[in-house]
């Protein structure tokens, strides 16, 4: 079954990237955050001037320590105009007959370590993983289920606090959720670390995605900045609307960025115009989980959070900006999910196809029961690895993967 790496932790590659593009894949839990501000229904936010955000700074010995920054730049303001609210009625999207997802499960060779706070992207050939408390590296290759450890990061994360993750096509991307939100990067091809440059604007990072050319970072301030990995400098830029509470996605779709919070609601902001616009008011309710980009819609789907007359399941489509309410029993919650290029799944019980409406059944397997782990899609496999099952359970260092075939 082919991706379309819907997924903006992954998405794009750096032009300093050389041959074939890569696969890059999505990595689910690792762009979430929280963001604390009031709700508002649309808003137009101009981006402040590039002025002297961007500030250059060598990269540190890949030995070195990740020295925190001794002091932090403010952001700067935006005007926000705000335009009248506006509802789109929803259409909904009934759910088709049910059966087997045609695949199977397989489990993966033990890797050198395991982690309760796993990092990982997926760069074209390789799962590339990092344990968040102690910087152990690690590379795994599906097509010969043989890991390779690699250099040590110079620094270590919160493990109690997952960071952030995301490849450039060059370079893994990662930051902590500390106050310090210390960020690194790391070439697979060299094996070297280096230090990235403190971010211009105050806060912990929640939420990343990569642009093509550009990392962007959101923080719960809220402030919003891109990191050019070519130049290793900053640049500040308007933060979303005010219309973005709880946790928030960042998702980059090729050619406009959508920030997604909850309760649902969505900004787009314009790389042209640098003009962030807030979505029509969501039809679905509070309860409703994180959505995952399936090509150009945001879908939402909230199993365990479902109540009788409340919507918590539908879609925002991004080219017509319009809402629809999805009514399916498919147990996936998207808190957790992937998207395959062809289905939307968290590999616990179903699989949901968001073109059709059509619910699928996965084939059972007896280690899915961990908490802290890495759900990654690679191209071919759904692939959960590492993490505990539970407090009383240490973490593991093997995974399963489950490859779809086409029905």
């Amino acid at each position: 079954m082919p991706g379309e790496h819907g997924r903006v932790l992954d998405r794009g590659r750096s032009r300093r990237a050389l041959g074939p593009p890569w696969l890059p894949a999505l990595i689910v839990l690792a762009a979430t955050g929280l963001v604390n501000a009031p709700r508002a229904s649309a808003e137009i936010v101009p981006s402040p001037s590039p002025a002297a955000a961007c500030r250059p700074t060598p990269a540190t010995p890949s030995d070195g320590p990740l020295v925190a920054p001794s002091d932090e730049a403010g952001g700067s303001s935006a005007t926000v105009d705000a335009t009248g609210p506006s509802r789109v009625s929803p259409s909904p999207v009934m759910a088709g007959g049910s059966g087997l997802l045609p695949g199977e499960w397989r489990r993966l060779a033990p890797a050198p370590f395991a982690s309760t706070g796993p990092l990982g992207v997926w760069t074209g050939s390789r799962l590339l993983v990092l344990d968040a408390a102690t910087g152990r590296t690690a590379t795994y290759d599906p097509g010969k289920d043989r890991w390779r450890e690699m250099r040590t990061a110079p620094f270590g994360l919160d493990a109690h606090i997952p960071g952030h993750a995301i490849w450039t096509g060059v370079e893994l991307l990662v930051w902590d959720r500390s106050e310090r939100s210390l960020g690194a990067a790391f070439d697979p091809s060299s094996n070297d670390w280096r230090r990235l440059p403190p971010a211009p604007v105050g806060g912990q990072v929640v939420a990343v995605a990569w642009m093509d050319e550009r990392a962007v970072v959101l923080t719960d301030e809220p402030g919003f900045a891109a990191y050019d990995p070519e130049s290793d400098c900053w640049r500040t830029l308007a933060a979303p609307p005010t219309g973005l509470t709880g946790p928030v996605r960042l998702f980059w779709t090729g050619r406009e960025l959508l920030a997604a919070g909850m309760p649902p609601g969505v900004a787009s902001w314009n790389p042209a115009t640098e003009v962030w616009t807030m979505a029509p008011l969501s039809p679905l309710g509070r309860s409703t989980d994180v959505p995952v980009l399936a090509g150009d819609q945001l879908v939402y789907l909230s199993y365990g959070s479902r109540v009788e007359g409340q919507v918590v399941d539908g879609a925002f489509d991004g080219p017509s900006a319009a809402w629809k309410v999805i009514d399916t029993p498919c147990r996936v919650s998207t808190d957790y999910a992937v998207w395959t290029g062809r289905v939307v799944t968290d590999g616990f019980h179903d699989a949901f196809d968001p073109v059709t409406g059509t619910c699928y059944r996965l084939p059972r397997t007896r280690d899915r029961s961990r908490t802290g782990e890495l759900r990654s899609w690679t191209g071919q496999d759904f692939v959960i690895w590492s993490g505990g099952g539970g407090e009383e359970v240490p973490a593991k260092p093997d995974g399963i993967a489950f490859r779809p075939t086409t029905p």
